[in-house]
């Protein structure tokens, strides 16, 4: 595993991570700390759209198909992406194009042109990306879930935003909001792969040492949601399979229960052993997908129990969901199921950092977020320090009336039967 790392400051603010691998690739990252939740409802998706004007032109580059042509020409990738509390840019390639990979990083960093028919084209496949989620429900359900479990605050809302607002954004809104959140003190640089850290400051200083801007960005936390009985939210519509998901609320990212809560997680629908998948589908043909996840934000967070099922089987389903909730409040866990859990995530932990692009991205989102650096085996010690007694505090800290968020796409009409089951 990417266990040593080293971490420098510039005297602009940025902040610098590589993690040495034996590998003859490597990654560059920028991640920066800005992402929908902080955005102005007027313009809610300006992250996602300002992600999708990377690598579109810069004073140096000036076409989208001058960057493609040079990334095609070393076989090496390229790609970016937004999410609730960052947004990434990364490009991956061999070794060996280090200087091209953190030449072509900085350039669109620093120098995009953000040319208004290219910002005119960006819109009309937004908007189309938007139609393609409103007609994916096991994606949309998703976000149905989180409007819900968030509502009335900016984390409910969708990354991508609305069709109102991406239709309205203007090239300055774009500019503008660059201007504001990208700057060296709220960004971090993670290189990963077959390099060393003399090699990466060398050309980091070289590109990006002048680059200058504002102090870092303050943002807000999420305001308290007060709920005392369970919240339902159902969207009638005509599908092949019903789309659920039970949300039970838990902690933020820095509350040392996550542990537990994933090793929670792991026992109730961690893999085809796990409690729901044998008891769900395996025993009784209710559903062909059904797996549990946990998702922590800076403030707040929740464990999401997903199926897509025949709508027939949706009031079977949930009684036997619900079943397992109460079982695993009030039933001993098993030393054995326990070690099964936590070998289960630390499995899937390992093969998640084989790539130099996953290992990148593990150690920006600690740092960007948290403030600190992980190691893989510092989360790996984590999990393996987790007891049942710790498993079962925190699942009677969560399985509760008041914190159940249930959300559904599909043509549901047993809506006060699904209340009905909702509760411990």
């Amino acid at each position: 595993m990417a266990e040593k790392y080293h971490k420098e400051n510039l005297a602009n603010g940025l902040t610098i991570i590589t993690v040495p691998m034996p590998t003859k690739s490597v990654t560059g990252l920028f991640m920066v700390r800005a992402g929908s939740r902080w955005e102005q409802d007027k313009v809610a998706g300006i992250s996602h759209f300002l992600e999708h004007m990377a690598f579109k032109g810069t004073t140096k580059r000036p076409s989208a198909m001058q960057i493609a042509e040079e990334i095609d020409a070393i076989g090496a990738e390229q790609n970016a992406f937004t999410g609730k509390e960052y947004t990434g840019y990364y490009v991956k390639a061999a070794s060996a194009q280090l200087s091209l990979v953190i030449d072509m990083l900085s350039d669109m960093l620093q120098n995009s042109l953000f040319v208004e028919a290219e910002v005119e084209r960006e819109r009309g496949v937004i908007l189309e990306e938007i139609n393609m989620y409103e007609d994916h429900p096991s994606s949309k359900v998703g976000e149905i879930s989180e409007e819900l479990i968030f509502r009335g605050t900016s984390l409910g809302r969708e990354i991508i935003g609305t069709k109102a607002t991406v239709s309205s954004m203007t090239r300055k809104d774009i500019v503008d909001y660059r201007n504001n959140w990208y700057t060296p003190s709220n960004i971090v640089l993670v290189v990963s792969g077959g390099t060393t850290h003399h090699k990466v400051m060398e050309l980091v200083n070289k590109h990006l040492g002048n680059w200058g801007g504002s102090k870092l960005k303050k943002t807000k936390s999420t305001k308290s949601i007060v709920q005392n009985k369970p919240a339902l939210s159902i969207v009638n519509k005509k599908t092949e399979q019903t789309h659920m998901i039970l949300a039970l609320r838990t902690f933020d990212r820095f509350d040392s229960r996550r542990y537990p809560l994933l090793v929670l997680s792991s026992i109730l629908g961690g893999g085809m052993s796990s409690r729901l998948f044998q008891e769900v589908r395996e025993r009784r043909g209710l559903a062909y997908s059904v797996f549990s996840y946990s998702q922590s934000y800076l403030d707040a967070g929740y464990l999401g129990i997903k199926a897509g099922l025949d709508t027939k089987r949706l009031i079977q389903a949930l009684e036997v969901i619900m079943q397992e909730l109460r079982h695993v409040l009030t039933e001993e866990i098993p030393a054995k199921e326990l070690t099964k859990a936590k070998e289960h995530i630390k499995g899937n932990f390992i093969l998640s950092l084989e790539d130099s692009g996953d290992v990148a991205n593990h150690y920006a989102v600690k740092y960007l977020l948290e403030g600190e650096i992980k190691t893989p085996q510092q989360v790996i010690n984590k999990i393996n320090s987790v007891t049942v007694e710790e498993v079962r505090a925190v699942a009677k800290d969560i399985i509760k009336d008041k914190n159940i968020n249930f959300s559904a796409i599909g043509p549901i009409k047993d809506r006060q039967k699904i209340a009905k089951l909702l509760q411990f």
